[in-house]
């Protein structure tokens, strides 16, 4: 939908503007180096296309330490991305801590 869509809705606060879109980024990747507590662990990750490499329960290849949100997003979607994932990962996590102890 474009400004000559009719069916394109308009901001109130703004007459006249096209609707918000989304934008897309591709080539964004993870890095986790500029994460400063990560710093002592970064070189034990394994990492692949700027992204950590994760198992079926957001695990790293270092033991214990799991990762969500925008890094997971290679190995499990943009839907992980999103808070709206957190819950979704969390009982991911929580069942392979579980499954440890």
């Amino acid at each position: 939908m474009g400004r000559s869509d009719p069916r394109a809705r308009r901001r109130p606060d703004r007459p006249g503007s096209s609707p918000r879109r989304a934008a897309i980024r591709p080539g964004e990747r993870a890095d986790l180096t500029r994460v400063p507590y990560l710093a002592t662990l970064i070189r034990g990750i394994e990492i692949a296309d700027g992204f950590p490499v994760l198992d079926e329960f957001f695990g790293t290849s270092i033991p214990n330490l799991y990762v969500t949100g925008f890094s997971a997003t290679r190995d499990f979607g943009p839907f992980f991305g999103f808070v709206k994932g957190s819950p979704a990962a969390a009982n991911l996590i929580a069942r392979d801590v579980l499954s440890r102890s």
